[in-house]
């Protein structure tokens, strides 16, 4: 999730002891009895400074929500493998629950800061608002709340469970924290949902379902298996990194060929996919090169003259090669055909393996409109690529992978959100050496850009896009290659 920084936040974040003291005010009263002068006289601010930097109190009561915002967002993006998953709503609240059990750790009064302001949200509510946006808590039942919508839960039982949800995110220190012993976050997740949906049957499948691979000790209790992934029905997961940093292992590990070292495969759904390899389909999967087409389809079920695979071969511009043997056509039929064979499967994961690169760009859009009609039916897909532009142009979450495992995992929205449009490009020097730093585009008329420009020796200043291997090494710190 995306982390907000605004003028008045930038203040506070940049001076602790006004923000330890506004902290302090807030957490133990509420907006009204919160006294500002107070808070002035803990912190050793003066009058003149706080009222050249704030309006009021409640800009200054708003820096604050702001800031454990921002930290809230960064530790769901950096402190845990856990994903937030729109597609799986027990996955999304557990990663929520985790988040808000490490965000009370690093700090008590955030959490008492959260429950004071889930009771003034009615009285405050209109000037709330905006900042409430940038709330991790608000943004993914903002998310959810949509998807039930749209799954068609009706309205009203989707809005109770935000409410219900709302409630206790916000108090979760006093219902999940059992003489200093936080419940579960999983347990407390599935309690989150049963108190909203007591029956399964009212939960759509597509929400419902989700397939998960999870961590688990080995004999000796020490190493985890370095990958904690959920895959949801009727999404598109890419996974980008070097084949050597794990992609290959991680394909077995799904597909059931290789035992995980450390950890244990699991699927919640056995509805979702079966174990081992019948649910799967793969591409590249081996085909024989002196077969033709058409014969490949047959193999997999697909009736001679039938209207689905003379659809198929259409689709795929394999129609004039249909009965010609693959090792007299192009490499780029070859892929198609393995295309045309996954599509042709009714397995429920479908696996692709870096094979859209050698397409042109008329073949890899026929085939990821193709992908985007078997999604919306609930097919997992899992796509393996070393291309972040191709992972953004049609996943719905990126997993990055690193040679010890899963470094994160964002929403393609958010990435694309976060470095769509044009950045401006700061070079400048520090103790003899060149640095590089980059702003948000609508950071150039705010006081941070400034006063960086102003303390700064300046070596140079662009505007430009993110390239997908600047993304992969922003998102992760390491060279995508």
């Amino acid at each position: 999730m995306k982390s907000t920084v605004t003028d008045r936040s930038y203040v506070l974040q940049n001076n602790a002891t006004l923000f330890d003291a506004t902290l302090d005010e807030f957490s133990v009263r509420d907006f009204e009895a919160a006294s500002l002068n107070e808070i002035l006289k803990r912190s050793g601010f003066n009058k003149g400074s706080f009222y050249y930097r704030f309006s009021d109190k409640f800009e200054l009561y708003a820096a604050l929500l702001e800031t454990v915002f921002s930290r809230h967002a960064e530790l769901i993006k950096e402190g845990t493998k856990t994903i937030i998953d729109v597609r799986g709503v027990e996955t999304s609240l557990t990663a929520m629950v985790s988040s808000i059990v490490r965000l009370h750790a690093m700090d008590p009064r955030h959490l008492a800061l959260y429950g004071r302001l889930f009771d003034e949200l009615g009285e405050h509510r209109a000037n709330l608002l905006e900042i409430l946006r940038s709330s991790p808590i608000e943004r993914l039942l903002t998310d959810l709340s949509s998807l039930l919508s749209s799954e068609g839960v009706p309205d009203r039982d989707a809005s109770f469970f935000a409410s219900m949800a709302r409630m206790t995110l916000y108090h979760l220190d006093r219902v999940a924290m059992i003489d200093g012993v936080w419940i579960d976050a999983a347990s407390m997740a599935h309690a989150i949902i049963r108190s909203s949906f007591p029956d399964d049957s009212l939960l759509p499948r597509r929400v419902r379902d989700s397939a998960h691979i999870v961590p688990r000790l080995d004999p000796a209790g020490t190493s985890p298996l370095p990958f904690d992934l959920s895959f949801a029905s009727g999404e598109i997961v890419a996974l980008v990194g070097d084949r050597q940093a794990g992609k290959a292992a991680l394909r077995t590990l799904l597909t059931g060929v290789l035992s995980p070292r450390s950890g244990e495969v699991r699927f919640l759904s056995p509805d979702l996919v079966k174990s081992g390899t019948d649910g799967f389909a793969t591409v590249p999967s081996g085909i024989r090169l002196n077969r033709s087409p058409r014969w490949h389809l047959r193999q997999v079920g697909l009736k001679p003259g039938s209207e689905r695979e003379s659809g198929l071969l259409a689709d795929l511009g394999l129609e004039d090669v249909a009965d010609i043997r693959l090792d007299r056509l192009p490499d780029a039929a070859k892929t198609k055909t393995e295309f045309a064979r996954l599509f042709a499967s009714d397995a429920k994961v479908l696996v692709i393996d870096d094979a859209l690169g050698g397409l042109n760009p008329d073949a890899r859009e026929r085939i990821c409109r193709m992908l985007l009609k078997r999604r919306h039916v609930g097919n997992t897909i899992i796509l393996y690529t070393s291309s972040m532009e191709e992972a953004l142009g049609i996943a719905d979450r990126i997993a990055f992978l690193l040679a010890e495992g899963v470094a994160r995992v964002v929403s393609a929205e958010e990435l694309n959100r976060k470095y769509g449009q044009k950045s401006i490009v700061v070079d400048y020097q520090e103790d003899g050496l060149a640095h590089r730093t980059r702003f948000p585009w609508d950071a150039l008329s705010g006081t941070a850009f400034s006063e960086f420009i102003a303390g700064n020796r300046i070596l140079g200043i662009e505007t430009r896009a993110m390239s997908g291997a600047e993304i992969f090494k922003m998102e992760t710190g390491a060279e995508l290659s």
